[in-house]
């Protein structure tokens, strides 16, 4: 099903929105998918076609590969074979969506390697005061830092994200929930975390 997985392959949403009405098939399609980026290369500037990217690239892959970060969709984020959060660029592209994970000195990556040591054994206490309250007064609440300290806890050196866009930007939201669905559901079942989006599950 997917031989030829690229960065920024449109093929995935296609398949997913195809399939819509078919949960039995939907999770047939993200198994595949999974396994097929479990074993696929990491983005590199010599392989800019691997569909994993690891978050410390980010900013090269976005120089790089500006055609499939101005466009909207799905992203995946993966702490080595362990999916950890699905989210989507809806009234966005990527470029703009990421500003929150890579793009920003207060990103959640960013954080997360900085603060590594500390919000390991101390969770979102192990943020200094300042950087606590400035996310409160900016984001009304906590979840991105908790999100931080899930994405140190994984191994934050191992953390990958993956892209898939669309022109369908009216599909986008209802193409989220279900892929959030059946990836937690598929976590679960291999006994592993389950994911980090707790609106959805």
């Amino acid at each position: 099903m997917f031989e030829n997985l690229e960065f920024g392959n449109n093929k995935v949403f296609m398949l997913i929105k195809e399939a819509m009405n078919d949960i039995k098939k939907i999770e047939e399609i993200y198994s595949s998918l999974i396994d097929k980026l479990l074993v696929s290369e990491y983005w590199s500037e010599d392989k800019t076609k691997a569909p994993r990217v690891k978050w410390y690239h980010g900013e090269t892959a976005r120089q790089i590969r500006r055609d499939v970060f101005n466009q909207s969709g799905i992203y995946l984020w993966g702490a080595g074979s362990v999916p950890r959060y699905i989210g989507k660029a809806e009234k966005q592209s990527f470029n703009r969506r990421f500003s929150r994970y890579i793009f920003s000195e207060n990103s959640q990556c960013n954080l997360a390697k900085k603060y590594e040591k500390e919000i390991i054994s101390k969770g979102i206490d192990g943020f200094p005061p300042e950087i606590r309250e400035w996310y409160r007064r900016r984001f009304h609440g906590t979840v991105r830092l908790r999100h931080a300290v899930d994405f140190a806890r994984h191994g934050i050196n191992d953390i990958w994200f993956t892209l898939f866009p669309t022109d369908d930007i009216d599909a986008i939201g209802t193409i989220e929930e279900i892929f959030i669905n059946v990836a937690n559901n598929w976590n679960i079942e291999k006994g592993l975390d389950p994911l980090v989006n707790e609106q959805h599950i």
